[in-house]
């Protein structure tokens, strides 16, 4: 049995909301008072693990959680209808689930006031408007009464009494909760534990029991009580275990740890888990960790008076509505490149080019320097230059002052970029699909008059006067080239990249 969906056609302020169920995890987060602890009641009430023996009473509960309690759960032990509100008004819903047989199903739920019974009920049945029974499959819903403080429970009615774990179950309840509280205390065993509000097992230390236990750590052994109470069913075909504010009383490293675990036990056991939290580092790791399929994320909102719900919305999203601020802008480090000139500087924009953490991290500046001074810039290690890169002509590789300067980098090529530029172009045939333009820019009329190609000197000036032809910062010029050099691309990318990871520390 695997949840898919609940629809919710109406449920006090629950209007035509649709519940998105994962494989393995289900978040109901959002606003306080949109309905997140009655979606887990509706979800609960639909599901018991009991025989309808109606002669036999006692052999209804065949199976019981090791607190004793039956698996299953009810509305009433999450919400309480109101006379004046509730009890003239109908309320429908449905859940479609697939079945043992891999079949897609539906159940459905509707609300009617029992006059003879002077009470307000929610019938279940495999049918709209049918009055049948719940599906069999094992839930166990716990409740924000698992986090009253057991010092605060009347001493009267708390029990402690030796625990009903075997040694293999105390063994993995111990393991369960110190990875979960990075606890430092030597647990040993556990107590069960009996409360007017709860009953579970608990940790046992060599120094203290429950009465000694942290709110945090009260909270993680019910949960693990629970699981090893699905765990003791055996090979399940499908099980819900609901929890309302997980993350509560839990430091963030625990909230983080608890949830690893979860899905851990949620693929082994096969159940899903529903929970409620407004915690971020919970939704922040669900996002991170586990795609659409294994957890999903339904997020509550009040619009308009109506509840809206939006599934699997991104964190920033979350994060900024939960906040109640406005969506903040990523200020992203960035690394700044200093070249010797314009064409530098065009050469750079272009090698960039297909590599997003380039475009991202870096800010080309043209120095309109000589090669001398940007050498001189960069080998004083001035305090004021600690983010730049020093982008140096390919002419200069050999030069033995650059070897000790860390932050450089070099302009493919051996020469001048004016002169790889005249060299390249000189170097294609006249019939080229590079001399194809509208401009009649052909090869003879590209060097007219620099038909000396060795005369280096005499390159940026030619340079001066082809450049309009060449594309917007020489664009069509490297859209030609780079078919030629891809390795020369990719090998200028890669140690740039290597170079602004170590000066903004991402490695």
């Amino acid at each position: 049995m695997q949840l898919q969906q609940m629809n919710i056609k109406d449920f006090r302020h629950l209007k035509d909301v649709v519940i998105k169920f994962g494989n393995n995890i289900t978040v109901i987060s959002g606003f306080n008072g949109t309905g997140k602890s009655s979606i887990l009641g509706l979800t609960g009430h639909l599901f018991s693990y009991r025989y309808n023996n109606k002669d036999n009473p006692k052999e209804r509960y065949p199976y019981k959680t090791i607190s004793g309690q039956p698996y299953e759960t009810d509305y009433s032990e999450i919400f309480r209808f109101c006379e004046e509100h509730d009890m003239s008004k109908r309320y429908d819903y449905n859940l479609q689930f697939i079945n043992d047989n891999d079949e897609t199903e539906y159940l459905y739920a509707h609300s009617e006031y029992v006059t003879a019974e002077d009470r307000f009920r929610v019938y279940v049945g495999q049918k709209e408007n049918q009055h049948g029974k719940k599906y069999t499959a094992p839930v166990i819903y716990l409740g924000l009464k698992r986090l009253y403080p057991v010092v605060e429970e009347i001493k009267e009615r708390l029990l402690i009494d030796r625990s009903e774990l075997t040694p293999k179950e105390t063994k993995e309840f111990i393991s369960f909760t110190k990875n979960v509280l990075v606890s430092l205390d030597d647990a040993v065993s556990s107590n069960k534990v009996v409360t007017n509000h709860k009953k579970y097992e608990a940790i046992k230390t060599e120094n203290y029991n429950v009465k000694g236990l942290s709110a945090g750590q009260d909270n993680v052994s019910q949960i693990i009580t629970s699981l090893l109470s699905f765990k003791r069913l055996g090979n399940l075909k499908g099980g819900i275990l609901l929890v309302d504010e997980i993350d509560a009383t839990l430091f963030p490293a625990a909230q983080i740890n608890l949830i690893k675990k979860l899905y851990q036990y949620s693929k082994k056991l096969n159940i899903q888990i529903v929970f409620t939290t407004h915690s971020l580092e919970i939704i922040g790791l669900l996002q991170e960790m586990f795609d659409s399929e294994d957890c999903v994320i339904n997020f509550l909102e009040c619009k308009d008076k109506k509840v809206k719900n939006s599934i699997n919305p991104s964190f920033e999203y979350i994060k900024n509505r939960i906040l109640l601020q406005t969506q903040q802008k990523e200020e992203i480090e960035k690394v700044n490149l200093l070249c010797e000139d314009n064409t530098a500087y065009n050469w750079i924009q272009n090698l960039l080019k297909g590599n997003s953490f380039l475009k991202q991290r870096c800010n080309v500046y043209p120095g309109n320097l000589s090669h001398g001074a940007l050498a001189d810039l960069a080998s004083r290690k001035l305090a004021c230059f600690d983010d730049f890169i020093f982008v140096i002509d390919g002419d200069q590789r050999g030069e033995q002052r650059y070897k000790k300067i860390k932050n450089v980098m070099f302009v493919p090529g051996t020469k001048s970029p004016d002169s790889e530029i005249f060299l390249y172009l000189y170097s294609l045939d006249e019939e080229d699909a590079f001399w194809e333009n509208e401009h009649l820019f052909c090869k003879d009329t590209c060097f007219n008059g620099y038909i000396d190609e060795m005369n280096e000197n005499r390159h940026k000036q030619w340079l001066n006067e082809n450049g309009k032809y060449l594309g917007r910062n020489y664009c069509k010029f490297f859209n030609r080239w780079k078919k030629d050099n891809e390795e020369k691309i990719q090998e200028f990318q890669s140690a740039l990249e290597k170079l602004v990871r170590g000066k903004l520390r991402l490695d």
